[in-house]
C-alpha cells in the first residue's frame, strides 16, 4: 500500500514538472503548441479523475442468497453488478461484504477492465452466518481506478437484503421426560419411559443398561429391553427469557426451546407455543419448523409465569407443560411442582435450584441441561 502511494506521487511529480517543462519552453521560444500540450497535460489528471467518477454511477446489483438458513449453515451468495447507463464503464473492482461475524468461503471480489452497456459482472462465494433472526446484508463496495492511475474512488452501491437465520435444535437426551408424569389423557409409546414395553435385538447407540440378560443368554445375541412412556395429546412449551440473563446463555435456551420442538413432533404429538403475555399458538407436528421461525425472532421479556400457567389451564386437558429456562432464573422459582416439567439451561455447575424440585444434572457437554421435575 505504501509502494502504491509513493508510486502515484512519483507519477504526480513528474506530470507537473513535464507539463512546467514544456510550458516554460514555450513561453521562452514563443511555440504556442507546447504552451498548448502543457495545458493539456495538466488537464489530464482531473479529465481523467472525471472519467472514475462517472465510472461509480449508472449501475446497479442484485444479490441472490436464501430467504432462511439455520444458524451456522454454510449458504451460497451471488452478487450481480450490471451497467445500467449508456456509457461504458472502465477499470472496476467489485466487492461484497458479509455481515459482522461471519465466515466468508471463496473469492468475493472481482476486477473488469470494462463493463460495456448491458454488461454484467457477478462473484459467487459461500459464508457461514451467526446469530438468530433477520440478518441485513450490507451493500457491496464498487471502486473505480482513473486512467492513468493516480487515484481510487468507492461508493456503496444500494442492494436491500438478507435472511433470516432459525435457531438451531439442541440435541436433546432420550431420557428427557417430553410427558412423563401424573398427566391425565396420557398415550403410551414405545420410547425409553420407566415400563417395560418387550425385547428386542440390540442396535447400535442402545444404552448397555437395557440389555435384558436372560433373553440375550438365550438367543445367544444381545436382546434390550423395550420400554414405554407417556405421551400427552398436546403438550405445552413456553421459553423463559429474562433480560438479565447472560445472552449466551439465553441463545441456548432457544436452541434447546428448539430441539425440544422438534422432540416432541417426532412423537406425534401438538405443540402449544406459549408466549409472555398469555398469547397460545398450536402447531401440529408438520408445523414445528414454523414454531422455529416464530422463535428466530424471540427477544427478551420479564418472565410470566402466572400467565403461562393459566393459558396452559385453558389450553391443556391435564397435559404436560414444559417450560425452558436460563439457569439461575428468578421465575423459575415460582414455577408450581407436580405440574411443570422445568428445563433448565445452566453453563456450569448449577448454582440455584427450585425449591420443592428435585434436580438432575447432566454431564459437561455442548448442550448441557438442567432438568427439574417433582
Amino acid at each position: 500500500m505504501a509502494d502504491l502511494a509513493l508510486l502515484r506521487r512519483f507519477k504526480s511529480i513528474t506530470l507537473v514538472v513535464a507539463a512546467a517543462f514544456m510550458a516554460g519552453v514555450g513561453l521562452i521560444l514563443g511555440i504556442r503548441y507546447l504552451i498548448f500540450m502543457a495545458g493539456l497535460l495538466a488537464f489530464l489528471p482531473a479529465a481523467s479523475a472525471f472519467l472514475s467518477i462517472a465510472s461509480l454511477y449508472g449501475l446497479s446489483s442484485r444479490r441472490s442468497l436464501p430467504a432462511e438458513a439455520e444458524e451456522g449453515e454454510e449458504v451460497e451468495v451471488a452478487l450481480t453488478v450490471r451497467n445500467s447507463s449508456r456509457l461504458p464503464k472502465f477499470l472496476l473492482q467489485v466487492r461484497d461484504t458479509v455481515p459482522e461475524g461471519a465466515e466468508a468461503r471463496g473469492e468475493r471480489e472481482v476486477s473488469v477492465s470494462g463493463l460495456w452497456p448491458g454488461e454484467e459482472v457477478s462473484v459467487r462465494y459461500k459464508v457461514r452466518l451467526l446469530g438468530r433472526g433477520w440478518v441485513p446484508y450490507p451493500d457491496p463496495v464498487v471502486k473505480a481506478f482513473d486512467l492513468l492511475g493516480f487515484s481510487a474512488r468507492s461508493r456503496r452501491l444500494p442492494t436491500p437484503s438478507g435472511l433470516t437465520l432459525l435457531p438451531r435444535p439442541a440435541p436433546v437426551p432420550q431420557w428427557l421426560p417430553l410427558g412423563v408424569g401424573p398427566f391425565q389423557g396420557a398415550l403410551a409409546v414405545k420410547g425409553a419411559g420407566p415400563d417395560f414395553h418387550g425385547v428386542r435385538e440390540y442396535q447400535p447407540g442402545d444404552d448397555l443398561r437395557r440389555i435384558h440378560w436372560k433373553s440375550t443368554a438365550r438367543r445367544g445375541e444381545l436382546v434390550v429391553k423395550e420400554l414405554e412412556e407417556e405421551h400427552g395429546g398436546d403438550v405445552a412449551l413456553s421459553l423463559l427469557f429474562p433480560p438479565e440473563a447472560p445472552k449466551d446463555l439465553r441463545e441456548r435456551a432457544v436452541r434447546v426451546a428448539v430441539g425440544v420442538a422438534k422432540a416432541v413432533a417426532e412423537r406425534g404429538s401438538n405443540l402449544i407455543l406459549i408466549r409472555p403475555g398469555g398469547k397460545a399458538r398450536k402447531f401440529p407436528p408438520a408445523e414445528w419448523n414454523a414454531l422455529r421461525r416464530l422463535l428466530s425472532e424471540l427477544r427478551p421479556e420479564p418472565p410470566d409465569v402466572e400467565g403461562i400457567l393459566r393459558t396452559a389451564s385453558v389450553h391443556l386437558n391435564g397435559g404436560p407443560v414444559l417450560v425452558v429456562a436460563p439457569l439461575p432464573c428468578p421465575g423459575a422459582t415460582r414455577l408450581p411442582p407436580g405440574r411443570v416439567v422445568l428445563i433448565g439451561v445452566a453453563g456450569g455447575p448449577l448454582s440455584e435450584r427450585p425449591p420443592a424440585l428435585r434436580a438432575l444434572a447432566v454431564p459437561a457437554g455442548p448442550e448441557p441441561f438442567a432438568v427439574a421435575w417433582e
